[in-house]
């Protein structure tokens, strides 16, 4: 019966250009983008390859873990691993790794390994995906925790939130699927006359779920890996003389607390997220932004004495540990219209972040591990100038990071500060002759990034038995460049293609290398110099959609010839998309996604490094919807993981394979 309904699935999708093709609804060719200049621009007019997934599309995607990351599994380029549930996207950018993409929330960074998993897409507005080097207008991300920094060198994904509102209106939906999974959401948009718009939401999810992870192994599971997660959200914005004189605000709260599968390994995480913004008309050709943020992270979690190689299990609690980031991004900016389309964007940014990690043990004693503050500062600037037949673009940051180290693993650090200044520039041009259908691109750019604590200071000391990462306070800070060039070619009113080449070079690639299996530890290592470089094929129709990526990645290493010539982690050499929605009349739609994805590898090293094997998911949405006066009704069913692969994934864990959800929701 499965391998029936693949069929069906594919032969509908080999038949969607005819049939697409019949409903001859053009293709919205002059979009406007927001992130590759930071104030709206037509597509034609910027440089750089950006994605747009419209608030229509998310509606249609699956997120199977619900991790806001997987709205980008469908894009070249991009590979997203999210481990469970319960954990982040290990997955990789540019075909380089994880951390080499930021994620910003209306242009203010956020992580992208923690705010992916918090956020609730129904306020999104659009995604965009700037592909290609970004790290002039935006500053690193000083995550500390999780793989360390992050940095745009690779790209950059904007979440836009939803700004005005058309009219009240209020949608409630509820769903149930696989492992016993509620789910609950609710959402409100009002406003007072043309000038105060206000959106409410909250979301709701509890389930038994199953065991993720790999038998005998740190994820052992000797129970149900239960979860709660629940999200609250308001979002405000104040509209004065027109659209571009405007206040915004938005706050988030998260909170997730979940079992790992045995009697003290509970965890309990809290999470808080503000942004405002500030935006003004100075004169006609003159705009200032300003935003500010704040990012508050509380994770703890029980430590067992669980060893998978003992004949008699010990599920006694060891220990408690916990995480406590607090994250202050600030930025500035004015956008000069110039002559035409040209554009002078001009602006500083300042962050501040805190991290500390904390041990309790049973008798009660709390102890500080790790703690540190971190500070950035850049200033930059950008002109984008368009003149006839082409887009050219030029600019420059330059950069200051300090870091002072209070503690390291109980202990005072051996260097207890340490701060670099770095310029970086970004260049690019697109060319467009007239009449023609197609354009050629090129951009060029260099990024900077510092280790973090986590890679310097470790989880758990050297030589412990514990399960967690192992300190390394001799790493280096990384230095990147990243280049492409590419063309776009607009088939019909309804049809587009594009082909892009990439090359990405990051010296002292700062790279986490699973070093044990039992227990499972990681250590973060300068790995030498990384290079990925790749071709990324696509198609898009006003229907479906069809992507391809090769790529190649490779470590220069001549003093350790464990990694000389070796891929780097995380990275498939190949993936390929295909998906898209179909009307099937009465108020039917189906929305089929296949991806196939290569094998990775879990380290650099040759003699430690693990190697699984690729896979392939396909994804199912089915909709039904009603109209009934003022109250739309929608019925919808998700079936994740439609072939049930249960593929392996590093640090044991796994895909647990198909679920389903079964929803509704009331519009009205």
């Amino acid at each position: 019966m499965r391998r029936a309904v693949v069929i069906v699935m594919l032969c509908a999708l080999l038949a969607a250009p005819g049939a697409a093709l019949a409903q001859d609804e053009p293709l919205d060719l002059g979009d406007v983008v927001i992130t590759a200049t930071k104030t709206p621009t037509q597509i034609e007019n910027v440089t750089q390859k950006v994605d747009v997934v419209s608030e229509q599309e998310i509606g249609r995607l699956i997120l199977g873990n619900g991790n806001v990351a997987e709205l980008l599994s469908w894009q070249p380029g991009v590979y997203t691993s999210v481990l469970s549930r319960n954990d982040a996207n290990w997955g990789s950018y540019g075909s380089i790794g994880p951390k080499y993409n930021t994620f910003m929330l209306d242009g203010l960074p956020v992580d992208s390994f923690v705010d992916a998993q918090t956020l609730d897409p129904m306020i999104f507005q659009r995604v965009e995906t700037q592909r290609g080097p970004a790290s002039v207008l935006y500053s690193n991300y000083l995550s500390q925790d999780f793989a360390g920094n992050q940095a745009p060198l690779a790209g950059t994904t904007n979440l836009i939130l939803r700004e005005t509102v058309e009219a009240p209106m209020t949608r409630i939906s509820a769903g149930y699927g696989s492992y016993n999974t509620y789910k609950g959401r609710y959402y409100h948009q009002t406003k007072s006359g043309d000038d105060l718009h206000l959106m409410v939401g909250a979301d709701y999810e509890k389930s038994d779920y199953t065991s993720y992870g790999a038998p005998n192994s740190w994820l052992d599971m000797t129970k149900k890996p239960d979860f709660k997660k629940s999200k609250i959200y308001v979002r405000t914005a104040q509209v004065f003389s027109g659209p571009d004189h405007k206040l915004t605000l938005f706050a988030n709260h998260a909170q997730h607390d979940y079992s790992l599968g045995r009697p003290y390994r509970d965890h309990n995480h809290d999470y808080d997220l503000l942004n405002a913004a500030y935006q003004v008309p100075l004169d006609e050709r003159l705009t200032g932004q300003f935003k500010i943020g704040y990012r508050d992270y509380d994770r703890s979690w029980q430590n067992d004495n669980y060893d998978p190689t003992a004949v008699i299990k010990d599920y006694s609690l060891a220990s408690i540990s916990g995480v406590k980031q607090k994250i202050l991004p600030v930025d500035a900016s004015l956008a000069w219209k110039l002559n035409g389309n040209s554009l002078l964007t001009a602006g500083v940014d300042w962050q501040s972040a805190e991290y500390k990690t904390w041990t309790k043990t049973t008798a009660g004693a709390i102890s500080t591990d790790n703690d540190a503050t971190a500070k950035q500062y850049g200033i930059y600037i950008q002109e984008d100038v368009a003149r006839d037949e082409f887009v050219w673009r030029l600019g420059a940051r330059y950069q200051h990071i300090n870091i002072d180290i209070d503690r390291v693993q109980g202990a005072a650090p051996g260097q207890s500060s340490r701060s670099w200044n770095e310029f970086l520039w970004s260049a690019g041009m697109r060319w467009k002759p007239e009449g023609r259908a197609w354009s050629l691109f090129s951009n060029a750019g260099t990024s900077f990034m510092a280790p973090s604590l986590k890679s310097t200071g470790g989880t758990i000391p050297t030589g412990s038995a514990a399960n967690g990462q192992l300190p390394n306070p001799a790493l280096q800070p990384e230095e990147g460049m990243a280049l492409d060039l590419g063309i776009d070619y607009a088939i019909s009113e309804v049809q587009n293609m594009g082909l892009r080449l990439f090359y990405n070079k990051v010296d002292d690639a700062i790279l986490d290398n699973v070093v044990s299996a039992v227990p499972s530890q990681t250590m973060s290592v300068n790995a030498g110099e990384l290079k990925s470089w790749g071709v990324e094929f696509e198609y898009e129709h006003d229907v479906w959609f069809a992507n391809f990526t090769w790529s190649k990645s490779e470590i220069s290493n001549p003093l350790d010839a464990n990694q000389d010539g070796n891929e780097a982690t995380f990275v498939p050499s190949t993936t390929a998309n295909i998906g898209g929605t179909f009307d099937l009349g009465k108020g039917w739609s189906a929305s089929p996604y296949l991806r196939i994805t290569g094998g990775i590898y879990d380290s650099t090293d040759k003699t430690s490094r693990t190697r699984f094997k690729g896979y392939q998911v396909m994804n199912l949405k089915i909709q039904k919807a009603f109209s009934r006066a003022a109250r739309d009704t929608t019925w919808t069913l998700d079936l994740y993981n439609l072939l049930d692969k249960e593929f392996s994934m590093p640090w044991a864990f796994k895909d647990p394979g198909f679920s389903f959800t079964l929803g509704a929701e009331i519009a009205m």
